[in-house]
């Protein structure tokens, strides 16, 4: 059984949120969001009927600019971003409901246009963990140099990490982005809600497929925030390299704002707070810690005293202006943590 918090309330305490901290877009806006759009939404939107009226305006705006153009990457491009406008429209609502469904399902369909347009095919993979089967892609590029794990935020889809997806493709890496319980398609399609032991077995499950399928190269994990606490307790699988774990949740301090707690209540099982509990001494692979030092969600010294725990190998990188996420600098971090895993 889910929740019992009120939908309706919990969905306008998150439009609100957005409209009066600017510092919620910056998430959406690494991901792919116009300034432009985030500029005119505090003017467009009031409550959820606007919110979705906009988002879905914007997408089919990209979809006609995606017919127009005559760039194959251009349109490719257009219909990502038509995907990340339905993904908004069917992020307000927490509930997996019929709206949820539908504007999910939209967004689904702009980013199978845009695989269309690729000269590497996406693989659609199902992986199977215990009675589950948890939907995800995988990219591979020609000559591959490693394969990436993506262990994504806890209220993320897969579909919303596309850059994330593209530059790890780009950089040479086998690419695996696979919803997890609680997220995405596991969530919204399949009704999974996300355990401790559930998000374990999925993990491992990731890691074994892509040992299965892809043994010659190394396997590296990239977790952002909750996900980065799993990139973490996960590292300890015999067939990883090395992981790397950007805003890791650790904080037993963190200020997390009151529309995600209350959002929180609705993907993850109300019997198991689904984070792991990491035995740092048992970690024996390399880990790689990004933080922003403006983050109010993982306070420094946790953070200090987690690296000092920390096995050989390690690393630490740290932007003095970045918040949760270090949303505006992932290009650098992905490039840094890619150099990092080729080094011996």
């Amino acid at each position: 059984m889910k929740q019992t918090v009120n939908q309706d309330k919990t969905i306008q305490k998150t439009v609100m949120t957005a409209l009066l901290f600017p510092g919620f877009w910056d998430r959406w806006r690494a991901h792919g969001v116009e300034s432009s759009v985030v500029q005119n939404v505090t003017h467009a939107v009031k409550n959820v009927e606007d919110w979705v009226h906009f988002f879905s305006s914007q997408a089919e705006q990209q979809i006609s600019q995606a017919i127009e153009t005559e760039k194959l990457a251009f349109t490719r491009q257009h219909y990502q971003r038509a995907g990340l406008y339905y993904n908004l429209a069917h992020w307000i609502f927490p509930d997996n409901d019929h709206n949820k469904r539908f504007w999910y399902q939209k967004s689904l369909n702009m980013f199978h246009k845009a695989d269309q347009l690729l000269d590497y095919p996406v693989q659609h993979c199902r992986v199977a963990a215990d009675d589950t089967y948890y939907p995800g892609r995988i990219r591979v590029p020609h000559q591959p140099q490693g394969v990436v794990i993506m262990v994504n935020p806890i209220d993320s889809t897969k579909e919303e990490l596309f850059t994330y997806e593209d530059h790890f493709f780009d950089l040479g890496f086998v690419v695996y982005n696979v919803d997890g319980p609680g997220q995405g398609e596991s969530y919204t399609l399949e009704g999974v809600l996300a355990t401790t032991k559930r998000w374990q077995t999925y993990v491992d499950a990731v890691i074994d497929d892509a040992g299965q399928k892809f043994s010659h190269l190394s396997i590296y994990l990239f977790g952002t925030s909750s996900g980065a606490v799993w990139s973490i307790k996960a590292s300890r699988h015999p067939k990883v390299e090395k992981a790397v774990a950007v805003s890791p949740a650790i904080s037993r301090h963190g200020q997390m704002p009151d529309y995600f707690v209350e959002r929180m209540t609705y993907f993850i099982d109300p019997k198991d707070s689904f984070m792991p509990d990491v035995q740092v001494n048992q970690v024996n692979k390399p880990i790689m810690l990004v933080h922003g030092n403006q983050d109010v969600m993982v306070n420094d010294e946790e953070l200090y005293n987690l690296y000092q725990l920390l096995p050989k190998g390690k690393q630490i990188i740290e932007y003095p202006e970045e918040g949760h996420c270090c949303n505006f600098s992932l290009l650098d971090v992905r490039e840094r943590a890619v150099k990092w895993w080729k080094s011996r």
